[in-house]
């Protein structure tokens, strides 16, 4: 017959045995608890809040340690609430990224992210990346810069408008 006392202590090295486990020790916690992150690869650098791909061929990476399977998005920045599913992944490599390639257009400006689905019905988003071609985020004359569009939503200046343009016209 066990002793209640002796209860007590069992339980208390069972919980100690359990939180001393590798896992509850890491700084980012264990496998399932991770936030999955999307990458894309090569980028020339920043213009605003536009990540500028440096190539036609664009990469994108995945990682989300579990996941059974990974629906790349797209949403161009012309489109006001329509988005569109670009690929879905599910062949991970053995440390639980996705990847994937395309060609973007001369054009091409949006953001990308990623839905991830689970084993166990779990689902997530990845952070977003506002993608865009050198081109697409070039100074054109009379263009609104797209790290512009969208800035006076609910305002009654103009986007063309000085104040946000950032320009002076001459009378």
């Amino acid at each position: 017959m066990v002793m209640p006392g002796r209860k007590i202590i069992t339980l208390i090295a069972a919980a100690l045995v359990a939180f001393s486990s590798p896992a509850c020790g890491r700084k980012d916690g264990p496998v399932a608890l991770r936030e999955p992150v999307i990458e894309a690869a090569p980028l020339a650098g920043d213009a605003g809040e536009w990540k500028v791909l440096a190539s036609e061929t664009v990469g994108l990476t995945v990682t989300a340690p579990g996941a059974r399977e990974v629906k790349v998005m797209y949403k161009p920045v012309v489109a006001v609430r329509h988005h569109a599913e670009s690929r879905t992944l599910n062949t991970p490599t053995s440390d639980g990224k996705f990847t994937t390639e395309f060609k973007a257009a001369p054009d091409f400006a949006g953001d990308v992210w990623a839905k991830v689905s689970y084993p166990d019905g779990a689902k997530k988003r990845t952070n977003v990346l506002a993608l865009a071609t050198a081109e697409a985020v070039g100074p054109e004359e009379g263009a609104i810069p797209p790290d512009r569009i969208g800035k006076t939503a609910g305002t009654d200046e103009s986007e063309r408008s000085d104040k946000i343009t950032g320009a002076h016209a001459d009378r």
